[in-house]
């Protein structure tokens, strides 16, 4: 006789909805955004996983990765304690990728965009009549005001669509210096153009300035590089942390991804 199923009792019926990651970091060329990207290949919570790379620049987790076509996104088995990664390298490329994603959901718990700096050069070139991000033309387009107001709203479309995908998403982005509205001095930005910036800074929850810094060796006593994550918004850079109580702090020394979530209590 089998035996009859017990309900559950009120406590464990009653799960809390998942919470998924949804932050951008930016940083100059060199200072670990990609490595931070790729370092959860071996966390459950964000695997499987997807690079969709603009950037091209994947040689520093070479070891990490497995390369697939946009059109294999989400229908082909990935490679154990590797991110799939899908080289972009026209809009129609990246369009395929979104829809690859729509009708195979599941497929991934984990997607970054890598960089979003790419991404809009990409758009606006695309708008100007390039095919390819690598096209050149005798007789460059010019953009002009709609140009821009075009791009503008193609690039806050594309944000809000991956932000609102059900899974943990990360955007990179490029570094930019613009100056303080209020202090007149030089502010870390993301390299986005015109009001994107302030508009995708408050499309996602954590906003995080990755920088490189030296400071001295606890065992060698000499001069080393350590990266920085910052997490505030000071008069230096744009930071952001939405979690109840700042968990994140203000800044968190060599981050990974594995350490973003256990700050964060992510599953």
């Amino acid at each position: 006789m089998a035996k009859a199923a017990t309900k559950p009792s009120k406590a464990t019926a009653t799960t809390l909805p998942q919470h998924w990651l949804k932050m951008l970091v930016y940083g100059q060329s060199g200072s670990g955004k990609t490595t931070l990207a790729c370092s959860g290949v071996a966390d459950p919570r964000m695997m499987p996983g997807l690079l969709v790379n603009f950037e091209g620049g994947t040689l520093s987790v070479r070891s990490r990765i497995s390369n697939i076509k946009p059109a294999d996104v989400g229908t082909i088995e990935p490679e154990p304690g590797k991110l799939d990664v899908v080289d972009i390298a026209s809009w129609r490329d990246f369009v395929q990728v979104q829809k690859q994603l729509e009708v195979n959901p599941g497929a991934y718990r984990f997607v970054c965009l890598d960089s979003l700096s790419e991404a809009g050069y990409l758009s606006l070139l695309t708008l100007l009549g390039a095919t390819k991000a690598s096209q050149v033309s005798e007789k460059p387009e010019v953009a002009e005001l709609q140009d821009f107001l075009k791009h503008s709203a193609q690039m806050e479309a594309l944000i809000r669509l991956y932000r609102d995908l059900p899974l943990h998403v990360l955007f990179i982005c490029g570094l930019a210096l613009q100056k303080n509205p209020r202090t007149k001095l030089e502010q870390a930005v993301p390299n986005l153009t015109g009001k994107l910036v302030g508009k995708v800074t408050g499309l996602v929850d954590t906003v995080g300035y990755l920088d490189v810094r030296e400071t001295i060796g606890d065992t060698t006593n000499e001069p080393e590089d350590e990266r920085v994550l910052f997490t505030t918004l000071t008069d230096a850079y744009v930071g952001k942390d939405r979690s109840e109580g700042q968990l994140l702090g203000r800044e968190i020394i060599e981050p990974t991804l594995p350490q973003i979530f256990d700050l964060l209590h992510l599953t």
